[in-house]
């Protein structure tokens, strides 16, 4: 996460106001005396924001900005309001503290991002903070918001074919380990396989060294399983002569009692599949 260390300073003395545009647009000050407002290094600032640049996943709790409080009494945070009329995501509640102690730095200014995932923006932050001595400050900051994009699985179906073979079918050749259950028809057993580097643009039943009809494929980098459409998980009863796309589970299966029978990596011989 880039950080920009937007810091913005006020300094209070005698005097007329003066307006200072820095990195950030600073929108008024209120008080019953107002001196010089300008921009001050880190130890003689009186009040400090600092925007960090927010990626989020939908529906995260985010915090916007952090403000030190260098006033040397405490403030009451009166409004914090975020203008995001200008992007295609939603800033939900907007908040802070309700007291930010004196010399405290690091106070959270949070909010819940919600909309689609993936898009990004410029949205506008507004902060307005008040002192018991009668001085109000209100600063106004912009802060860049993304959206995280899920991740895409790469593994996107597994099709079983009449023949007892099955294709992995994926975004882009890969090399993936993999766990396969078959079963020698009519009335043999299920048995479990681990493959490891399984070379996806070759289909898998030459990768068995000539193992039973594949019934279900699962994944455990993704931690999901392809089975067969013709398996009966329930009643663990397989008709693999029919072909179709694998249905998805999420998880492990649990199938038949046999051992792990593991020839080792991907590519062992064997006749091929149909």
């Amino acid at each position: 996460m880039n950080t920009l260390k937007l810091i913005a300073m006020l300094a209070i003395a005698t005097g007329s106001i003066a307006v200072v545009f820095g990195t950030g647009a600073f929108a008024g000050i209120d008080a019953d005396r107002i001196g010089n407002v300008g921009v001050a290094d880190d130890n003689s600032g009186l009040l400090g924001i600092s925007i960090d640049e927010v990626s989020a996943d939908q529906d995260d709790s985010v915090t916007l900005a952090t403000i030190d409080n260098n006033f040397g009494e405490e403030l009451t945070i009166e409004s914090v309001t975020v203008d995001d009329a200008e992007v295609p995501f939603n800033v939900n509640n907007p908040s802070g503290p309700d007291l930010i102690p004196s010399d405290a730095e690091g106070a959270e200014i949070e909010a819940t991002i919600g909309g689609q995932p993936g898009t990004s923006g410029w949205v506008e932050l507004t902060i307005t903070v008040a002192s018991p001595s009668g001085i109000s400050v209100e600063l106004t900051r912009e802060v860049f918001i993304e959206i995280d994009a899920p991740d895409m699985m790469p593994i996107q179906n597994v099709e079983f074919f009449g023949g007892g073979n099955a294709e992995i079918n994926t975004t882009e050749p890969m090399d993936v380990d993999l766990v396969v259950w078959t079963k020698e028809q009519p009335s043999g057993n299920f048995e479990r396989t681990t493959l490891n580097d399984t070379d996806t643009e070759t289909r898998l039943q030459p990768q068995l060294q000539g193992q039973g009809n594949i019934a279900a494929v699962y994944f455990p980098e993704y931690d999901v399983t392809f089975i067969h459409p013709e398996l009966d998980l329930e009643k663990e009863e397989f008709h693999p002569w029919r072909a179709g796309d694998g249905v998805k589970i999420d998880g492990e299966i649990s199938l038949g009692e046999g051992d792990d029978d593991s020839p080792g990596d991907g590519g062992g011989g064997g006749p091929p599949g149909q």
